[in-house]
């Protein structure tokens, strides 16, 4: 007799699927488990930047910087979560904690001061920062309390003089020329007597800590306080020279006389303790903290504290507040962007002592550059960027302005921007001085980024002086051409474009590394030749050859009337337009960096935007924020900051494809993988069923 089993044999199958299912389930849960664990352990954590720029990788400088940190170090991010984008928050805590894991000297701390769980954290990061200059901040307090002590005893002497003074007046004659004078000041003594507290009360505001000011603002009650004693030892000092010819000139009515014999005194004494309690306020050094407090009233800041000091880097040089607004035939507005290592490395090097270089934008012209205009000709762009790498930027224009001097042992450079416009063929007398103040920094050893344009002088047969600057470096920029490029339009004609894009940049010079692959828009080009070969000259930018770019005699006709048929042969060979040299000065090495572009920095070309969707944007020619910063440091002789920012990475790229690889790439990864996962899967099923 056959016995029948318990269960069938297709049960039994089905349940050791079932079991081996569980099994392998619970085995995948362990491991995730265990995974997850060590992954949340930062010393077993390894992460990798697969981003094609390294976006969230820290540049060689930055490594060797804080290989060599000593003490203790912390960045502190006060930031308000709600109004910061997802994206930006995450960027900016990945380069943070970049700094963290590099050196154990870094920590890093993110304080959100809306958040009423973080008030603590807040107070605390105030206290220390209080602490750490304290020395400092007591003589502040010392020089405002002695500065509110004479601004009382000012008023209480206004109050007494000021009554004494109007029962003298009416013994002035009505023609005599200090009557005028002394009407004036008498109404200032009773101004001073009755609303002078308002003076303590900004002071004492100033000084308030609160909510909407976190810190105390010394600098703006220093400058208060020194303003008014400076101001009323002067007035005290005039109404003294009243009094003493009052008393030595015949005729002076004997009332006056005698008046101005008790006065006297007082007046100069009280004049010259004023001097004496003014003059420590106006000497104190800058306060950081003072700094500090003002950007932190913002609500979102970055603090870099270091063993003796700290630094504030302010909330627009971290955060992108796009303001994107259509202009127009595809133009875009302009904006600023997040520069996050570039602007913390900078703070870390100015606390280790070093001392920033200072740069100067000479021009000649009557408004300021550094504000932004209509034509956008300014180069605020630029100068943003310079700020956020903690450069002291300055501006000098030659017919409005002094020369600014630089601090001690403070290293300068001297950018040079010729008029974007010319009102006629000859250079007037603002462009004649520019250009003498050119030569005499040039001559004097100074480090020069002489920018030039094309002229039409040497059309006339007439020498241009720009061109002549450059000579004792035996550099000659053609400024009787422009360099042109073709572009095909739509409809298939071409139209002469007065401006060269630059991406790859195939020249061993520091310079030149910092701008390889970031597109640098050179609008007019100007060749730029060494006829003599006498002085070492390394090329940091040239236009290749394409067959699409000539240079052009008639470059302000071809600018009129872009569609004018080319004639002119097109470029053989390499074509310099940016160089850099160096030579032997009056008082040591002088470098020097001759640009073939007049534009190239101007706000028009170095800052504009391009959005890319999903609220982000990116410079359309980042290569020209990167190269005046490299061209900088390289003058200041600080080849340690030359290095590619976080302004170079916001665009990846692919280099080496052509259109129509580039969408062959996109249609595999879009259609070809997941076909590939299909047949597979397909493959899987098949195979099974038929060992089934």
């Amino acid at each position: 007799m056959t016995r029948r089993p318990i269960l069938a044999p297709g049960f039994r199958r089905r349940v050791a699927y079932a079991l081996n299912l569980i099994v392998f389930l619970l085995a995948v849960a362990t491991v995730a488990v265990v995974v997850n664990y060590f992954a949340q352990r930062s010393e077993l954590r390894w992460r990798l930047d697969a981003t094609k720029t390294r976006a969230y990788s820290l540049s060689p400088q930055t490594a060797e910087l804080l290989r060599d940190l000593e003490g203790a170090w912390t960045i502190a991010l006060v930031m308000i979560a709600d109004e910061t984008s997802a994206a930006v928050r995450a960027q900016v805590r990945e380069v943070l904690d970049r700094y963290r894991e590099a050196t154990p000297a870094i920590s890093v701390t993110t304080v959100d001061p809306t958040d009423p769980r973080a008030i603590g954290d807040y107070e605390t990061l105030l206290a220390r920062l209080r602490s750490l200059e304290a020395s400092r901040i007591e003589a502040y307090e010392v020089a405002l309390r002695d500065g509110v002590r004479g601004f009382e005893r000012l008023q209480l002497f206004a109050q007494q003089q000021s009554g004494q003074l109007e029962q003298a007046l009416p013994h002035v004659a009505a023609d005599d020329p200090a009557r005028a004078a002394l009407e004036q000041r008498l109404g200032l003594l009773g101004l001073l007597a009755d609303e002078g507290g308002q003076v303590l009360d900004a002071v004492a505001a100033a000084r308030e800590v609160g909510d909407a000011q976190p810190l105390p603002d010394y600098e703006t009650a220093r400058s208060i306080l020194a303003q008014a004693l400076t101001q009323w030892s002067d007035e005290l000092l005039a109404m003294t020279g009243v009094y003493e010819q009052w008393q030595a000139a015949d005729g002076v009515n004997p009332v006056l006389a005698a008046f101005a014999g008790r006065v006297e005194d007082a007046y100069r004494s009280l004049a010259q303790d004023l001097a004496v309690i003014a003059d420590p306020l106006t000497r104190l050094p800058p306060l950081e903290l003072a700094s500090i407090g003002r950007q932190l009233e913002t609500g979102e800041v970055a603090i870099v504290i270091g063993p003796e000091a700290a630094a504030v880097i302010p909330s627009r040089q971290l955060f992108p507040k796009l303001n994107l607004r259509a202009l127009g035939g595809g133009a875009v507005a302009f904006d600023r962007r997040f520069r996050g290592e570039q602007v913390i490395s900078a703070a870390i090097r100015s606390l280790r002592g070093g001392v920033m270089p200072m740069v100067v934008f000479v021009h000649a012209e009557e408004r300021s550059l550094l504000r932004e205009n209509d034509t956008h000709t300014d180069v605020v762009g630029v100068a943003s960027t310079l700020r956020a790498s903690r450069f002291d930027v300055k501006e000098w224009s030659v017919t409005q302005t002094e020369q600014p001097l630089p601090a001690a042992e403070q290293p300068v450079v001297w950018v040079i921007i010729p008029p974007a416009q010319r009102a006629g063929l000859e250079p007037d007398r603002a462009e004649l001085a520019l250009i003498r103040a050119a030569d005499r920094l040039i001559t004097d050893g100074a480090a020069v980024c002489l920018n030039v344009f094309p002229s039409l002088l040497p059309r006339y047969r007439q020498p241009d002086p720009w061109a002549r600057l450059s000579a004792p470096f035996d550099l000659v920029p053609d400024t009787g051409h422009a360099i042109f490029d073709a572009v095909s339009e739509t409809d298939g004609s071409q139209r002469a474009q007065a401006g060269v894009t630059i991406l790859d940049v195939d020249h061993d010079h520091p310079i030149a590394r910092a701008v390889d692959g970031q597109p640098t828009y050179i609008p007019l080009p100007v060749a730029i030749t060494t006829p003599g070969g006498t002085t070492p000259t390394s090329v940091v930018l040239s236009v290749d050859p394409d067959g699409r770019r000539w240079r052009e005699a008639d470059w302000a006709g071809v600018m009129r009337n872009p569609a004018t048929p080319v004639t002119a042969e097109p470029l053989s060979e390499p074509v310099p337009v940016v160089v850099a040299t160096e030579r032997t000065g009056p008082d040591g090495p002088q470098r020097f960096v001759l640009a073939g572009s007049g534009g190239w920095l101007h706000s028009s070309i170095a800052d504009v935007l391009l959005p890319l969707g999903g609220g982000r944007a990116a410079l359309q020619h980042p290569g020209n924020q990167e190269l005046m910063l490299a061209i900088v440091a390289w003058l200041a002789e600080r080849d340690e900051l030359i290095a590619p920012s976080p302004v170079s990475r916001q665009v990846a790229r692919l280099s080496g494809l052509d259109r129509s690889g580039q969408i062959g790439w996109a249609l595999l990864a879009v259609i070809g993988l997941p076909f590939v996962s299909l047949v597979s899967g397909a493959g899987v099923w098949f195979l099974r069923r038929g060992g089934a």
